[in-house]
C-alpha cells in the first residue's frame, strides 16, 4: 500500500472507531436495582447505585462520558493529516475540541453559594483542572498543525483516545465493585474500551502512512531519480 491508502485507511478507521464509541452512548449500561435501566449517556446516574462515596475516578469519568466521546470523535477526523487544506480544517476541528473540554472545565467548577458536600468541592476543582490541561494539550496541537509541526499532533491524537481507553476501563472496574449488589454492568458498557483502543491504533496507522516518502521511489511522475556520482 502507499503512504496515501495507509494514511486514508487509518484516518477511515479512527473516525468509524470513534461513532463506535457515540453507538456505545446509546446502549444499555447497566441496570439498577430497581430495574432502571441507564445508558452510557446518562452514566452519570450510575452514582446513585454506588453505596457511600463514589471513587473520584470513576465519578470523572461516568459525568463526562459524552463530552471525552465527542471530543475523540473530533480529534479522530484529524488523524495523519497533512495536506494544507486539509491542516486547516484539521485545525479547526482541535479547536472546537479544545472548546468542548473547556466547557467541560467550566460545568466542573462548583457553583458559587451552591450546597456541596466538603469533599466534593474540591473533586470538582480537581476535575476542571484536568479538563483544563486537556484543552490546552488539544489547542497546542492545533497551533502546532499551523506551524506545520505535524508529529506533535499526530501524538495527541494517538494518545488521548488510548488514555481515555484506560479511564473507562478503570471507571468501569471500580464501579463494578462498588454498586449495589442489586444492580450490574451490561456488556454494552465496556464497547468504548476496544473502540478506543482501535482509534488510537488506527491513528499510528495514519500518523505512518502521512509520513514524508523518502528514496527513489518518492520522485514525482514524469521525473527519473538522477544517481549522484
Amino acid at each position: 500500500m502507499t503512504g496515501r491508502a495507509v494514511r486514508w485507511a487509518g484516518l477511515a478507521g479512527a473516525v468509524v472507531s470513534a461513532l463506535a464509541v457515540m453507538v456505545g452512548m446509546a446502549l444499555t449500561w447497566a441496570t439498577g436495582p430497581d430495574g432502571y435501566e441507564i445508558a452510557g449517556a446518562d452514566a452519570s446516574y450510575l452514582e446513585d447505585y454506588v453505596p457511600g462515596l463514589v471513587h473520584p475516578v470513576a465519578q470523572f469519568y461516568v459525568n463526562y462520558t459524552t463530552a471525552f466521546a465527542m471530543a475523540a470523535l473530533l480529534l479522530a477526523a484529524t488523524a495523519g493529516v497533512r495536506g494544507p487544506c486539509a491542516r486547516f480544517a484539521a485545525c479547526g476541528a482541535a479547536v472546537l475540541a479544545a472548546a468542548l473540554l473547556v466547557l467541560a472545565a467550566v460545568d466542573s467548577l462548583p457553583e458559587p453559594g451552591g450546597y456541596w458536600e466538603p469533599y466534593q468541592a474540591p473533586r470538582q476543582q480537581a476535575y476542571a483542572a484536568v479538563f483544563a490541561v486537556l484543552a490546552v494539550v488539544v489547542l497546542a496541537g492545533a497551533v502546532a498543525l499551523l506551524r506545520r509541526a505535524y508529529a506533535v499532533h499526530h501524538g495527541i491524537t494517538v494518545v488521548f483516545p488510548l488514555a481515555l481507553c484506560a479511564l473507562h476501563l478503570s471507571a468501569l472496574l471500580i464501579l463494578s465493585t462498588t454498586l449495589d449488589p442489586g444492580a450490574a454492568l451490561h456488556a454494552g458498557a465496556w464497547l468504548a474500551a476496544p473502540a478506543y483502543l482501535l482509534m488510537g491504533v488506527f491513528a499510528v496507522l495514519a500518523a505512518h502512512g502521512s509520513r514524508p516518502r523518502t528514496g527513489p521511489d518518492s520522485a514525482p511522475q514524469g521525473r527519473v531519480p538522477v544517481a549522484s556520482v
